[in-house]
């Protein structure tokens, strides 16, 4: 059924997201990466029910982990960095890009990045840049969003947690190069990501809440 903006509920788009997770934690327990998770390639049926389908970039792998030799055609809006920078395709790629279905639910179907190009998009998740809160994301689901979006250690927070110390003695400029320079070395493994299944129980959780 056609839906018009504003009419789908908190419980609606939270069960979407739920359902979604269902279906990737059953792929992450096969041993399946998707590689393609985006709104665009979810079935959505007459009672709001929500199916993963587009199977045609999916992957059986023995050790989670998936370097495309061919890595011409992949979509960059909904990618994770490594899969950007290394074309490595892991279940913790797909988690960064079931951070950004949810983003896409809870906009009601709005493109990400929908203004930028490709390289723009490259550019602004090299500076650490990530997609804002959605209008209608409670903050735990957001924080789940950007738990999906982890990619650089604590050990770099440190340097951007001094405030305005070091806003006031660094130019916008020289902190985007000491971040990558820290980057290079400092990289999070995509494992500091969730797993599918603990993604699950947490939207269980907010949904009972």
């Amino acid at each position: 059924q056609g839906h018009r903006k504003g009419c789908l509920s908190q419980d609606v788009l939270l069960k979407m997201c739920l359902d979604v997770s269902e279906g990737m934690t059953y792929l992450e327990t096969s041993n399946f990466l998707h590689r393609d998770l985006a709104a665009r390639n979810c079935l959505v049926s007459e009672y709001n029910e929500v199916k993963v389908s587009d199977f045609g970039m999916t992957r059986f792998v023995l050790d989670d982990q998936y370097t495309s030799s061919q890595c011409s055609k992949f979509p960059v809006k909904w990618s994770a960095p490594e899969v950007i920078r290394y074309c490595k395709f892991s279940s913790k790629s797909d988690v960064w890009s079931f951070g950004v279905f949810m983003w896409e639910v809870y906009n009601e179907g709005r493109l990400p990045y929908e203004n930028r190009t490709n390289a723009e998009v490259v550019e602004s998740l090299n500076s650490g840049l990530r997609l804002l809160k959605p209008r209608l994301a409670p903050d735990a689901v957001y924080l789940l969003m950007e738990w999906c979006w982890k990619e650089v250690s604590t050990r770099i927070q440190p340097v951007y947690g001094r405030g305005s110390a070091v806003i006031k003695n660094y130019s916008a400029a020289i902190l985007c190069m000491i971040y990558t320079f820290l980057s290079c070395y400092y990289l999070q493994k995509p494992e500091d990501r969730p797993s599918f299944a603990l993604l699950l129980h947490e939207l269980a959780s907010i949904l009972d809440l």
